[in-house]
């Protein structure tokens, strides 16, 4: 991608299959990054992964809930590389993977509500607040938010998930409308059914697999790969003319109306 090479980026959530492909891809294209996440061993693990390739790479423990770990993940890209282009926010905390699983409104807990605002939106938040300013100093910067098809599609019991979401989208349009005199980018993608290992058993299900598979266009599962090609895209001049925008990442299910196939019925009604 162009404009990518002698850059360098920030990606949380790297210690995970889509955080870690994200991160590889980028110093595939020439990016030196500060990989972060809580998962010291998984974390130490992608990064080694991407020197071992040719890439430059440093991993360091963040909780992106906490506004000193962001401050000091920014500190850290400061003091290894000298710069900040770009900062990818990736982390996520989900209703379904934590305990108690999916709930309404109803049946949501404040600690629950918290817990999802504070990984989903404030902890990009205080990426924005701190990294903005370093970007500012070398000329203008570049943010990817990973946000969800939930955003914008209700889907069952995900309360807490998809408003957290949809703040960080709102949040993205505007620092691209605030910040663009300072040449700094701002963008989400919408990401949809993607299989990583966290959500293997859902694709793999005999059941539920098929029914995400049916719910989109493409016929296939999303893979980390895909959201880091597009990240890949949005880091670079290649997308220079694109800010403030959510682009998918979903195999098509945000323009696909689903529903049962009835044309069985016409045809029965129409002999």
């Amino acid at each position: 991608m162009r404009g990518l090479t002698g850059k360098v980026g920030i990606v949380t959530g790297a210690t995970k299959d889509m955080g870690g492909a994200v991160a590889e891809r980028l110093a595939a294209e020439g990016v030196s990054v500060l990989c972060c996440g809580r998962n010291s061993d998984r974390g130490e693990q992608w990064a080694a992964r991407i020197r071992a390739n040719g890439g430059e790479a440093q991993f360091v423990c963040v909780d992106v809930g906490i506004e000193e770990h962001v401050r000091h993940a920014i500190d850290s890209t400061l003091a290894k590389f000298g710069r900040l282009d770009i900062v990818v926010n990736l982390a996520a905390a989900t209703d379904v993977g934590r305990a108690g699983g999916i709930k309404r409104v109803t049946d949501e807990t404040k600690e629950g509500l918290l817990l999802q605002f504070n990984i989903n939106f404030i902890g990009p938040f205080w990426f924005y607040k701190y990294a903005i300013p370093q970007m500012q100093k070398i000329g203008g910067g570049n943010f990817i938010n990973v946000s969800s098809l939930a955003a914008t599609k209700a889907f069952p019991g995900l309360t807490a998930y998809s408003t957290s979401k949809a703040a960080l989208e709102a949040l993205s349009r505007q620092v691209a409308v605030d910040y663009c005199d300072s040449n700094i980018r701002s963008n989400c993608i919408g990401v949809g059914a993607i299989r990583v290992s966290d959500s293997a058993v859902l694709h793999d299900h005999p059941v539920a697999g098929p029914a995400l598979r049916q719910a989109q266009i493409i016929s296939r599962p999303g893979a980390p790969d895909d959201v880091a090609s597009m990240v890949a895209f949005l880091a670079s001049d290649e997308s220079s003319f694109i800010s403030g925008e959510v682009l998918p990442v979903d195999g098509g299910a945000l323009v696909k109306h689903f529903v049962p196939d009835i044309a069985r019925v016409y045809r029965e009604n129409a002999r």
